[in-house]
């Protein structure tokens, strides 16, 4: 599957279990104004996932749980991921050589990123708050997937208070797993 048929798919899980982000969601941006906004060019990928949404509509009375795609994390815009990277710029770390640019964030601070070198997609990783980096995906298109996957295995489920849970061994294990999180890998 391409990464727009997985972000649809993804998106589906989400409307299906009625999530309020779905009426949260921004339209996405061209290339341009992506490319724009980090000040240089960005893979195919990472223009992909700005182009299917542009992060989400922020509301009076809007919780984090209400935000979230996945458990305790929003998609950001274009606009919020190059403000992070300001933020953080002086981070010296290998991992997110020799550029990222953060496409999910939660309320503490930890990111998920996509590292990239030229149009390459090198990795998909999280930055924690406390800056710890780990390598949990190989590309955009598998961590949409393994999303996917979480949610028809139910590690990422609503829970009876009507919240968006996950059992976090569970998510750990799989974003560890031989092949970075392919949904083949046991978890």
């Amino acid at each position: 599957m391409t990464l727009t048929q997985e972000l649809d798919r993804l998106w589906e899980i989400v409307n299906d279990l009625e999530r309020p982000i779905v009426a949260a969601r921004k339209p996405g941006i061209a290339r341009e104004q992506a490319e724009a906004t980090f000040g240089h060019a960005v893979p195919d990928d990472v223009a992909a996932w700005y182009s299917y949404s542009d992060g989400i509509a922020y509301a009076g009375g809007q919780s984090q749980d209400d935000a979230s795609l996945v458990p305790g994390f929003w998609p950001l815009s274009a606009i919020e991921a190059q403000a992070i990277r300001q933020e953080i710029a002086d981070l010296d770390e290998p991992l997110l050589s020799p550029k990222w640019i953060p496409l999910l964030a939660n309320g503490g601070g930890d990111l998920y990123v996509a590292t990239f070198a030229g149009r390459e997609v090198l990795h998909i990783a999280t930055l924690s708050a406390d800056l710890d980096v780990s390598v949990v995906f190989k590309r955009i298109e598998e961590m949409v997937s393994g999303f996917c996957e979480l949610y028809r295995r139910g590690v990422f489920f609503v829970a009876d208070d009507g919240s968006l849970e996950a059992d976090d061994d569970q998510w750990e294990a799989f974003e560890a797993g031989p092949a970075f999180g392919d949904s083949t890998s046991s978890a």
